[in-house]
């Protein structure tokens, strides 16, 4: 600024001494004196020119110090304002009385009208953050990835004692439980807890025209803060005792910033968690009363300790859907393998058939219950139930293949048996030829038996041939061979042998023993694993 008024003035006094130098040349002729009071005129006039410029050069300078007074001012100001809290009126309208009701609607609070300041580590006191809670939804238990969705109302409540309130904005007649209402924004501006849900894997403010968060301060400078939120929690789950399973998730809202020296964290004392009495989820049932607890936790491997408050949700797996999609089908399976021992060994096919596909069917139904839950590298008891229903349709096709090979041996041995007795009527036939070639030189006494022994013979064939013949076509014949005598079981007269509808009982066959016991023991068996089975499941889901 100065440097331009100085060149405005040489330009001036340049301007000047032209006209002197014209005024000079065109008054030449001009006698001495008049062209010396006209010299005196034009110096006169250079010399108030100069004068008003070297006035309008201080009047410039003059207001330059002034602004730079009002820019030094303006700047204490601003560090005064950041060092202490000044109080600036607010303007607030007062409801006009006598006319009607005191509408206490949201206020338009900016930021610049409430300023508080966040504490120093110097502060004496702590401050107390109380908590309430609502669950509103759970909309989602997702085993797979051990998680649940759950949806909630959020309150928290302190004291901000070092809070400056402006003149007006509160009265005295005002009602106790009067506040006004500032958006979220405004607790950039005060003191607020820094709190963090550690277990959520994503947690956001739910909104519908506007976000469904807002500050309530109160005349005795307390602060409320309420949000509507969405978060995903993860859980650890443990499926030991699947179905009958119990799972316990978390809601924890900690401090993360401040230390259990500078604030607490608490319940509020009259207002425990609550559900909505409408929430029902579809394969658990949550266990109330909700339990709710407060603590400290340590973090980074500091010394320092951090407050929180901690909300339980103890998740009980309905047991109804497994019973009919689980554990009736594959009891009903199980017993339709025990068919088996019914079914003769003659009818081979079907009974493989019937057994296979039932152990197929319970492998199936076995894989189809892994995709439920993810996998674990440990035994879950619905494990055990399907290891057991298979074990007992496994024994049932082992009793089969035992069964089998015994009446397969025993054909063996009968078919070794049949061979010998071509061998004896080859040697039967040699030796009757040999009798027809030497009978003309036979003495009377041999002449005399010869017919008893035919006799003798017929009756030892014919008895051995349907031994024989029985046991190859029926498995189940009650006639055997015995081998220690040629005339039966029970050795007989063999003048008069029995007749075998007269003949005593005969023993049963080993194979279809086999059946017999199979047929009871196999059920007692299973009823036994149910009454070992279930009271164990019950016993150990309830101590969970």
């Amino acid at each position: 600024m100065m440097g331009s008024i100085k060149i405005v003035i040489v330009f001036l006094l340049i301007f000047s001494s032209k006209v002197v130098s014209q005024t000079e040349s065109e008054n030449e002729s001009v006698d001495g004196e008049q062209v010396e009071e006209s010299d005196t005129g034009a110096t006169n006039g250079v010399t108030d020119l100069v004068t008003e410029m070297t006035e309008e050069t201080e009047a410039v300078t003059q207001i330059e110090t002034e602004v730079t007074a009002e820019k030094e001012v303006a700047t204490e100001v601003e560090v005064a304002t950041e060092a202490d809290p000044i109080t600036i009126p607010y303007p607030i309208t007062t409801p006009v009385p006598n006319k009607g009701p005191i509408n206490y609607a949201k206020l338009d609070l900016k930021t610049e009208y409430l300023k508080g300041s966040r504490w120093s580590l110097e502060q004496k006191d702590k401050i107390d953050v109380y908590h309430a809670i609502e669950i509103v939804d759970i909309s989602k238990v997702d085993v797979d990835t051990m998680s649940i969705r759950i949806e909630i109302h959020l309150r928290q409540r302190w004291e901000a004692l070092d809070l400056v309130i402006p003149p007006g904005l509160f009265k005295d007649d005002d009602p106790h439980d009067v506040s006004i209402q500032a958006d979220t924004p405004i607790l950039q501006s005060l003191w607020s807890p820094n709190s963090f849900i550690p277990a959520a894997r994503g947690t956001k403010i739910a909104s519908f025209t506007t976000e469904q968060s807002v500050v309530n301060i109160f005349p005795n400078k307390t602060i409320v803060y309420t949000a509507r939120l969405y978060t995903i929690l993860g859980c650890l789950f443990d499926f030991q005792w699947y179905p009958l399973d119990k799972q316990i998730c978390n809601l924890t809202i900690e401090s993360y910033t401040s230390t259990s020296k500078q604030v607490a964290y608490l319940w509020e004392t009259n207002q425990p968690p609550v559900v909505y009495t409408s929430l029902k989820l579809l394969q658990y049932d949550l266990h109330f009363p909700m339990r709710y607890s407060k603590g400290t936790n340590q973090r980074w491997a500091r010394d320092d300790l951090y407050p929180y408050v901690q909300l339980f949700f103890e998740f009980e797996r309905q047991l109804g859907h497994h019973v009919i999609q689980v554990f009736i089908p594959t009891s009903l399976v199980v017993i339709l393998s025990w068919f088996s021992f019914w079914l003769g060994l003659d009818a081979v096919p079907g009974r493989i058939t019937l057994l296979i596909t039932a152990m197929l069917t319970l492998v199936t139904m076995h894989t189809g219950l892994k995709g439920s839950i993810p996998p674990v590298n440990y035994i879950k008891m619905m494990d055990i139930w399907m290891v057991g229903c298979m074990a007992f349709v496994f024994l049932a096709l082992c009793e089969f293949v035992i069964v089998k090979f015994i009446h397969w041996k025993k054909q063996q041995e009968l078919k070794a048996a049949l061979e010998k007795e071509k061998q004896m009527e080859t040697y039967r036939k040699e030796v009757k030829e040999m009798e027809e070639r030497d009978k003309d030189n036979k003495d009377q006494i041999h002449d005399q038996t010869k017919p008893v022994n035919r006799y003798i013979n017929f009756y030892r064939n014919m008895v051995l041939r349907e031994r024989i013949v029985g046991e190859i076509l029926s498995p189940r014949s009650t006639w055997e061979f015995n081998n220690s005598t040629p005339f039966g079981r029970t050795g007989g007269n063999p003048l008069h042998p029995q007749h075998p509808d007269n003949a005593p009982p005969q023993k049963i066959p080993v194979w279809v023993m086999v059946d017999r016991v199979s047929r009871a023991l196999f059920p007692i068996s299973f009823g036994i694993f149910n009454l070992v089975f279930w009271p164990y499941l019950i016993v150990g889901a309830d101590n969970q």
